[in-house]
């Protein structure tokens, strides 16, 4: 069994209350809950119960669900505040093992402005980055006090897991790491006994709820962001290479001269070109003809132009980071945008300030500056402290996360890399605790119902 140091609990009432009044501001500020276009489309799918597979169906499935409680953005609001400050809690519960009550302060850091303006989106990205905080807080913390997870935190971590790559699946290159961040605080009987009949429990009832509610009521859209990446990458391999190398059905509907082409790609995405051209409607396609030739154009133009593919990449993903760049890419501004089914955001005096700390702050929402946060602190745990497997599987996963977005980012956007920015956090969080290597109190072992 192993055993636990300090004579404090591993609960603190004091930190509980300042996570819960956190929590309480966080709903008054963003109620019922901010939405852009994106979130809107999740909206009227979960309102009519039929889901396009546009995106990934089950944020809308989910939505459907929730309106039990209520038709309006406040249940996911909450879904995305609920984990996202219960993941500062328990980070600040890791951090108590080590500074005692200077870990009040650490919920206080879910209120900086690049990561708190974000949180009250509606928005596949942010329900996934708070998913993945609250798994890997839980785990931090069971760490730094020296247990094995509770029974009710071994299933809590799956079931979010499972929400988290069931509404981002490309995050899925991130889980390895937190898992086996879990496994190793578990420890070896442990994880043969628990952790893997919760894991199977919880994804084996999401998988039965989300198969028998969802197959009949999908609408296939033909892999609209595949099609729009790919036109992306060819939009701008033919302002690179100076030849039109997009499809014809896509030239017919825009234009075949080489000019035009230069003149609509910048890097960092190109909405006006997909998107309504001049009232002509976007450029997503059902044939699949159409589909076929599209994806041949695009491969064939990698194969031959592999050095420009990877520089239209790389300029893609250097504006996704703003590196040279003092704004921030497309961030969301608090509010929801303007429709007929539901209501404007009414502005309070913090809302206020967050959209004004947009331009007001803007160094605040560059990804390069929690990048930078990530490594330095990295760098800290891995030569300071004795805590060392945990933030570099942390980093890893954030990392893995990150690395596939060279190849798939479809434009710049600030939410894209949400969870690289909540990653940083926790490292930051654990390397400062770190640094106090002497646990609190005296060693004393850990209850039985948490073996």
């Amino acid at each position: 069994m192993r055993e636990q140091h300090g004579t404090q609990k591993n609960t603190s009432p004091l930190l509980l209350a300042i996570v819960a009044a956190c929590f309480g501001i966080s709903v008054w500020v963003m109620a019922p809950g901010w939405l852009t276009v994106d979130s809107l489309n999740h909206y009227v799918d979960a309102k009519a119960g039929v889901y396009h597979d546009m995106f990934p169906v089950l944020l809308s499935w989910i939505w459907n669900k929730l309106m039990v409680f209520g038709d309006s953005p406040l249940p996911m609001l909450v879904l995305n505040l609920a984990p996202y400050w219960a993941g500062f809690y328990f980070l600040s519960e890791a951090a108590r093992s080590r500074i005692g009550n200077w870990a009040a302060l650490v919920p206080l850091l879910g209120f900086w402005p690049g990561i708190f303006e974000q949180v009250g989106f509606v928005w596949k990205d942010i329900i996934f980055a708070t998913m993945m905080l609250f798994a890997w807080s839980v785990v931090i913390a069971a760490y730094f006090q020296e247990r094995r997870p509770r029974r009710w935190e071994r299933i809590a971590i799956p079931i979010a897991l499972t929400i988290a790559v069931g509404v981002k699946p490309n995050g899925i290159t991130a889980l390895p790491f937190v898992f086996g961040a879990w496994f190793y605080v578990e420890g070896r009987r442990a994880l043969v006994r628990t952790s893997l009949v919760s894991i199977a429990a919880s994804l084996a009832v999401t998988a039965v709820a989300y198969g028998i509610t969802m197959p009949s009521k999908i609408v296939r859209q033909q892999n609209f962001m595949g099609q729009y990446t790919q036109i992306y990458d060819l939009l701008g391999m033919s302002a690179g290479t100076g030849k039109v190398l997009l499809p014809s059905y896509i030239t017919d509907q825009r234009s075949s001269d080489i000019a035009d082409i230069r003149k609509e790609y910048w890097a960092g995405g190109v909405p006006s070109y997909f998107f309504n051209k001049n009232a002509q409607g976007d450029l997503t396609t059902s044939d699949r003809a159409k589909i076929d030739e599209l994806f041949a154009k695009w491969s064939d133009a990698i194969k031959e132009y592999p050095s420009e593919y990877l520089h239209h990449r790389w300029e893609n993903l250097a504006v996704q980071l703003r590196l040279g760049a003092y704004t921030p890419a497309w961030v969301g501004e608090p509010g929801i945008w303007e429709n007929p089914l539901i209501p404007p955001f009414k502005e309070n005096p913090i809302s206020r300030a967050l959209g004004d700390s947009i331009k007001g702050m803007p160094w605040a929402y560059l990804p390069w500056v929690y990048g930078l946060l990530a490594l330095l602190s990295l760098a800290v745990s891995l030569t300071l402290t004795r805590d060392r497997l945990l933030p570099l599987l942390l980093g890893a996963s954030s990392f893995a996360f990150f690395a596939p977005h060279f190849f798939v980012l479809p434009a710049a956007d600030y939410r894209y890399l949400y969870y690289c920015y909540l990653a940083a956090f926790a490292a930051a969080i654990m390397a400062v605790a770190g640094l106090t290597t002497k646990p609190l109190g005296a060693a004393r072992e850990i209850p039985a119902e948490y073996a």
